[in-house]
């Protein structure tokens, strides 16, 4: 029995040694992740991968969890988690909204499951740039009666995400139907756009009647990052009658060197009514002589009354004129009213003076008949002559703002190289000057004013005396 005893307690010990000697193998756990593909939009991004997966020892794991994790570059305090993903085809596909427009993120893609998590590689993206919803709305209504058109706007506007942007420019053109591609182009200004306008445009031809015309508006707004944007359509004229009402004909007052001219202002009638502001109408005098030359007269409008002040050297002296007020559009006669006759009056041409009294002006070393030839360092480009007599009277003789010679005379002091002088009526020389005499070559310079150089030559009067060019005296400007 002893014996039998020592066996068992022998064969416990080695049966409690081999439990001593077990060693428990881990499993062998991968995981496995794919790149990915992104896509974003202003606010969103969609995030493609294969689905990772997990095997121990070779078999790929069931029942895993999967998610997401994004921040904002340069914040990886702010993670947000993404639990909810779809799937199609082994991939998977995590949608992340709300995201802030042109902005730069980070993310990655985490497994995890009986034996732990594990996140794949760090991946960017960037969300898209915000791009405003941009809408145009341009409507466009024409007026078209004979040779004019009225345009009006009842809704134009360039929105942004629904709120008003500027237009920078609002252009306007139109063209008859049948031409080949030629276009009249307005640009418009604000009040324009707001209050509408007339066509033809400044300076253009004015439209046929009873003729199809086409027309395009573009509008080009002031954020360069958006196109033009153009629409276009059509209009048709139509026939109309111009008339005037209350044309008179002018009445004529002479005035100091002229005549004026007035009249009521006459009404313009389309199709026999006003149109306050319808066309650019002219209003104008108009004039003939027995020879039939004639001549026409821009009237200014004030209070009713249309008038213009023309001076006599326009006119021939002695010669009778028929005058009417007339209006026109773009030089396209409306109507004419009665005419008027005026003579234009004879001017005597005064005598020269009798020479100074005293005796002290001998301009004896001056005495002749002289052109100026330089003035302020140029050639002149009006006419000056003058005629000097050893007594002391000079006359002068300009064709300064008129084709018509005028003449004045003058007495004179001349002392010590410096001569001065009074017109006959009274009003003295602009100046006074210093005087040098080289030969056939005279030089009067201003006392006051150094660049005030006159140069004149030694010469002999023209023919003054010529009907077409009749010597008249007048107030006006003079040289001296």
């Amino acid at each position: 029995m002893k014996r039998y005893l020592y066996i068992f307690l022998a064969a416990t010990m080695a049966l409690t040694s081999c439990e001593l000697f077990l060693i428990e193998t881990k499993p062998d756990v991968s995981y496995y992740f794919s790149d990915v593909e992104i896509e974003t939009t202003e606010n969103s991004a969609t995030i493609d991968a294969v689905k990772p997966y997990i095997t121990i020892n070779g078999v790929k794991e069931e029942g895993t969890t999967i998610y997401m994790e994004y921040w904002v570059e340069g914040d990886a305090t702010s993670v947000t988690k993404v639990e909810t993903y779809t799937e199609a085809n082994d991939h998977i596909f995590f949608t992340i909204e709300d995201l802030t427009p042109d902005t730069s993120y980070h993310g990655h893609i985490t497994i995890g499951g009986a034996y732990g998590m594990t996140t794949g590689s760090t991946f960017p993206f960037t969300t898209k740039a915000h791009i405003p919803v941009a809408e145009y709305v341009c409507e466009c209504e024409i007026d078209a009666r004979g040779i004019l058109a009225n345009v009006e706007f009842t809704n134009l506007s360039f929105t942004l995400d629904g709120e008003e942007s500027p237009l920078a420019k609002v252009e306007f053109k139109y063209s008859p139907s049948l031409s080949g591609g030629i276009w009249t182009t307005v640009e418009l200004s604000a009040e324009e756009i707001a209050e509408g306008f007339m066509i033809p445009a400044v300076g253009e031809e004015y439209l046929k009647e009873n003729s199809d015309y086409k027309y395009i508006v573009t509008l080009t707004p002031e954020d360069s990052n958006y196109e033009e944007y153009t629409t276009s359509g059509k209009f048709t004229t139509t026939s109309v009658a111009l008339s005037a009402d209350n044309l008179f004909e002018p009445t004529i007052t002479e005035v100091e060197n002229g005549i004026t001219l007035s009249c009521v202002k006459p009404t313009l009638l389309i199709d026999g009514v006003e149109i306050a502001g319808y066309a650019d109408v002219k209003y104008q005098f108009y004039y003939t002589d027995d020879n039939n030359h004639n001549g026409i007269i821009d009237a200014e409008c004030a209070d009713g009354i249309m008038s213009a002040t023309v001076p006599f050297t326009r006119f021939k002296e002695g010669v009778t004129y028929n005058f009417c007020s007339r209006m026109d559009i773009n030089d396209i006669n409306v109507m004419d009213s009665a005419d008027v006759q005026y003579t234009m009056p004879i001017k005597e041409t005064p005598a020269p003076p009798a020479p100074p009294v005293s005796g002290d002006a001998d301009t004896t070393e001056l005495a002749g008949q002289w052109h100026l030839t330089k003035w302020r360092g140029i050639e002149p480009s009006f006419d000056v002559y003058l005629s000097i007599t050893e007594d002391g009277v000079v006359s002068l003789f300009q064709r300064m703002e008129s084709r018509l010679w005028e003449t004045f005379y003058s007495v004179v002091d001349y002392e010590d190289g410096i001569i001065a002088g009074e017109y006959t009526d009274g009003v003295a020389w602009a100046h006074s000057y210093y005087v040098t005499v080289e030969g056939n070559t005279m030089t009067w310079t201003s006392t006051t004013d150094a660049n005030e150089i006159s140069v004149y030559t030694r010469c002999s009067l023209p023919d003054i005396t010529n009907p077409e060019i009749r010597v008249t005296a007048t107030a006006g400007k003079r040289f001296l």
